[in-house]
């Protein structure tokens, strides 16, 4: 029970870090986390394509969405990334909370969480292609 508790400690620990980088600057943490957390430029560039400062009056909207993008890859890095239905979820929590009232941002925040799913599916699909060449190919090289 207490290697649970303490496992259990050390992933909000680790939820708490990254929740931090996602608040700040997205630069310097994007580039630092990236290998670990994966590219959410891509989907930053939906959000641009979304909320357009040119047009668009109020810029929260945009960086709330922003933030739906890199708070979905921090949960899918805490949470190791294969049920991507519960990332999404626990991405829509963290909008809500981070922005309590039903608002513009807290919609523009879930929308970068359903703007970065396709993206994490495509790189978990990557992922998981790799791990089948690289286990087959092991095996092949096995045998001779």
């Amino acid at each position: 029970m207490a290697a649970a508790a303490a496992a259990q400690r050390s992933r909000l620990g680790t939820l708490f870090l990254l929740a931090a980088l996602a608040w700040a600057d997205p630069e310097p943490a994007s580039e630092a986390f990236e290998p670990a957390l994966g590219n959410t430029v891509l989907c930053q560039r939906t959000c641009q394509n979304t909320y357009p400062l040119h047009t668009y009056p109020k810029e929260e909207e945009l960086y709330a969405c922003q933030r739906g993008c890199r708070l979905f890859s921090i949960c899918q890095f805490v949470d190791d990334g294969i049920d991507l239905n519960q990332t999404k979820m626990e991405c829509d929590s963290a909008c809500t909370e981070a922005y309590p009232s039903p608002s513009d941002e807290q919609y523009a925040c879930h929308l970068g969480c359903q703007n970065q799913l396709p993206y994490a599916e495509l790189r978990l699909h990557l992922q998981l292609s790799t791990f089948s060449w690289i286990t087959k190919s092991h095996k092949y090289l096995s045998m001779h």
